[in-house]
């Protein structure tokens, strides 16, 4: 390939001193270790293996001076091994009641649900907070406020920590897009008639090696609604004395509608009057007859 003064032949390290690319030594410092041993062979088959590993090494060479100069960074095991790739996002978090009566007893259960595109939870953790005003919540099966969960912590169900009106459950298994319910039973909704959001925090990992934060869930809101605020027309509004008469009673919801295990009273004066309630589907209005 070359000689210098002397005719000793120029080596591969004498190649990288006149280029002047020290990023490269390290690269190319495993191809000089390619020794060729003297054997009984004819000069140009040595000359060529020589030849082969020189274009070899600079082939390397060139790549290795495209690389930009760029800083240090330390990586989370996780990440270089591709479980970070994905930035997980909050899940969801729905109710299957949003709205109750105002100071009604009910049972409300939330439904969590992992981002898909996530990590879901590794023994990670889930936190909901009651609003001030309803039942405390309480881990004692039997109690107003009991909660329970179906949210996996190993093995079996978790049991919720319940402190002041916050509830954890820890450490949740759970895989993206899986999901698992929180029941808070026999609670009494306030009196007042207002919108009360349930808030909801989860971490989906507690190891040193993940940096995933804690994120707050968008607020899952339920509605207390009064009660005696729709409203009700009878048709025809004067009758004959002493005469027989159909009545058309027509009943209008208030925004709350008529709630799950509500119900309408109609006071009816003597004589007493058989009536029957009829749904007019796809609206809120019903009609009593006689």
């Amino acid at each position: 390939m070359g000689s210098v003064k002397g005719g000793r032949q120029l080596r591969l390290a004498d190649w990288l001193a006149i280029l002047g690319n020290a990023r490269t030594m390290s690269v190319l410092r495993f191809i000089g270790r390619l020794r060729v041993h003297e054997h009984p062979i004819r000069h140009n088959y040595l000359a060529g293996w020589r030849a082969a590993r020189t274009l070899a090494a600079l082939a390397i060479l060139g790549a290795a001076s495209k690389w930009p100069p760029a800083a240090a960074h330390a990586w989370p095991l996780a990440r270089m091994l591709g479980t970070a790739s994905t930035s997980p996002g909050p899940g969801t978090l729905l109710v299957d009641h949003r709205e109750v009566a105002a100071s009604g007893t009910t049972t409300l259960t939330f439904t969590y649900k992992a981002d898909p595109s996530g990590v879901g939870l590794k023994a990670g953790a889930f936190t909901l907070t009651i609003p001030d005003g309803w039942t405390t919540p309480t881990s004692i099966v039997g109690q107003s406020g009991y909660v329970w969960t179906t949210a996996l912590c190993g093995s079996s169900n978790c049991v919720p920590n319940v402190n002041n009106m916050t509830l954890a459950v820890s450490p949740v298994t759970l895989a993206p897009g899986g999901s698992f319910t929180i029941t808070y039973t026999k609670a009494t909704a306030p009196s007042s008639v207002a919108t009360f959001d349930f808030a909801a925090q989860e971490t989906p990992q507690r190891k040193a090696t993940i940096d995933y934060p804690t994120m707050d869930l968008p607020a899952t809101a339920v509605t207390t609604c009064a009660n005696g605020v729709g409203t009700m027309t009878v048709s025809p509004q004067s009758v004959t004395v002493s005469r027989a008469q159909d009545y058309l009673f027509t009943y209008s919801a208030a925004g709350c509608g008529i709630l799950q295990d509500g119900a309408i009273t109609v006071d009816v004066p003597e004589p007493t009057l058989v009536l029957r309630i009829e749904p007019d589907p796809g609206t809120t209005t019903r009609t009593l007859t006689r």
